[in-house]
């Protein structure tokens, strides 16, 4: 009898972490690679997050944020919108000296890479439909 309740508890727990994660991932997970001759890491990072992290931020600094993205969001999420339609691209490539900025659509994720006359490296993935979660987050607070 022991047995059984606890299977059923353990299915239940299962079940529960299952449905967390599915949540947590749906809106996708942006990557973050740095790497310079201090340090590496990455850090994956779900979009969801975001509604979390949002409510810690100063009220006076995300009306400033919400009054700034007023005039631009409808054109990034019209951007990103567009470009889950279009094929793989490069959008910009930038050599300037020893700096190097590249800005991919792979797949379904804009990818940002930019390394420096420093040896330092900087790599970012974001799922296009993650940034317009994120837009919706800032301006529904």
């Amino acid at each position: 009898m022991i047995l059984k309740v606890f299977l059923g508890l353990g299915s239940a727990i299962a079940g529960l972490i299952a449905a967390g994660l599915i949540i947590l991932l749906h809106a996708g997970v942006a990557t973050v690679w740095v790497e310079s001759p201090e340090a590496k890491f990455f850090v994956p990072v779900p979009i969801a997050v975001v509604d979390v992290a949002l409510q810690f931020v100063p009220g006076e600094d995300l009306r400033d944020v919400q009054r700034d993205l007023e005039r631009f969001a409808p054109v990034i999420s019209a951007a990103m919108e567009e470009l889950s339609h279009c094929p793989d691209a490069t959008l910009v490539e930038v050599h300037s000296g020893g700096d190097y900025v590249l800005v991919r659509k792979v797949d379904q994720d804009l990818k940002i890479n930019v390394r420096t006359d420093q040896d330092e490296k900087f790599s970012i993935s974001v799922p296009l439909h993650g940034v317009q979660h994120v837009l919706a987050s800032i301006q529904g607070i």
